[in-house]
């Protein structure tokens, strides 16, 4: 496994889109316009919001884009979303993200 970070590319748009739409929708199950936002509308706000006012970044595992960061000014992290689809099993059976596993969380 191959995990990198590294300045987001216009190609990776489409990537990025579903990796903030499928999170939003994974942790925002309490929030019906986000249950109802469309991955076409979540491009069209990727483009004119987030894309138009932030420097990206991604995280990438085996060169597929799993993670975005987009910040705002030099230090200022606007949005941080990692996939929620791409978790990994412990030897226990339990899960955990790639994010946390890097960082050293349990």
């Amino acid at each position: 496994m191959k995990v990198a970070i590294r300045a987001f590319d216009v190609a990776d748009e489409p990537a990025v889109v579903g990796v903030w739409h499928r999170s939003g929708r994974a942790a925002y199950t309490y929030l019906p316009t986000w249950q109802a936002f469309t991955l076409d509308e979540a491009g069209t706000v990727f483009r004119d919001v987030i894309r138009a006012h932030c420097r990206m970044w991604v995280g990438t595992l085996d060169e597929d884009v799993v993670a975005y960061l987009a910040l705002k000014g030099d230090d200022y992290i606007d949005r941080l979303y990692v996939d929620p689809t791409r978790r990994t099993t412990r030897p226990d059976g339990s899960t955990r993200s790639t994010a946390s596993r890097r960082c050293g969380s349990a």
